[in-house]
């Protein structure tokens, strides 16, 4: 009999929380933990923000995952959809420990500029959600994809140039140098952004998770195949290494691509 690529799911909608919650930590810890460290190192912090998490995701009786087991038709695997409410968790803690109007975006970026800043630098925020949020936004009508890139361009700066004031910890200002080696100018880093946002959209879901996870916080194989449901870490570096391929292809393509990938 083949295992359920879930079982904690599975306890779940057999009734075993107990057996859920025990299976999840033991299968998610490692997740759980690379996103809080994308978040930030201080170890006291990534230790109260872990607290924060296991405790909303277990209280009402494991509410937000039966939210998932239940679904007539999730949209996304479990580990996306984990991936996704862990970043909102992370940021709820940073709002509560901080306050909403502690740090503030520079005066000197324009409204669209400081709109972007509040998502990337004070909400922690990826380069990608925090454009998509502005785009969905019914109150930045007319904007465009080039104003988002425009605008995530002029924050980088600001943060760049020590801008960011009373900003404690801000995030990576230019993620994509996990991916790949360019230079640290803002205009270059927010065009190869770009570029590897196209790049990744055209692989699958579990491939770009698996890139995440392996490349970015350097999560073992075997730990992600367990995660990810592929079945054994040979299949993980099958996904990683033919997406990697795919992204660098596609770089170079853009003159973009300098170094190993």
């Amino acid at each position: 009999m083949t295992p359920s690529p879930e079982p904690t799911l599975d306890r779940l909608r057999a009734g075993d929380l107990d057996g859920a919650w025990t299976t999840f930590i033991d299968r998610y810890r490692r997740l759980i933990f690379a996103q809080i460290r994308r978040a930030t190192t201080e170890p006291d912090d990534v230790m109260d923000i872990f607290a924060h998490v296991c405790g909303r995701l277990r209280e009402n009786d494991l509410a937000r995952l039966k939210t998932f087991a239940f679904a007539a038709a999730p949209r996304a695997s479990f580990a996306t959809w984990l991936v996704a409410v862990l970043r909102n968790l992370i940021v709820d803690w940073f709002r509560s420990r901080d306050g909403r109007s502690r740090a503030q975006p520079p005066k000197s970026l324009s409204p669209l500029g400081r709109r972007i800043y509040e998502l990337v630098f004070l909400e922690h925020r990826s380069h990608r959600e925090a454009c998509e949020l502005v785009l969905l936004s019914s109150g930045d009508a007319g904007v465009t994809p080039g104003d988002c890139r425009r605008a995530l361009r002029e924050a980088q700066r600001a943060a760049l140039n020590g801008a960011a004031g009373t900003l404690a910890r801000p995030v990576a200002v230019a993620p994509i140098a996990e991916w790949v080696e360019v230079s640290v100018d803002a205009a270059a880093v927010g065009e190869a952004g770009e570029a590897l946002r196209i790049a990744m959209q055209s692989l699958d879901t579990v491939s770009q998770l698996a890139i995440q996870l392996f490349v970015v916080d350097e999560m073992p194989a075997a730990d992600i195949a367990k995660v990810l449901g592929l079945g054994n870490a040979k299949t993980v570096y099958n996904k990683v290494y033919r997406g990697l391929a795919v992204v660098r292809e596609a770089l170079a393509s853009r003159g973009i691509y300098k170094g190993d990938l």
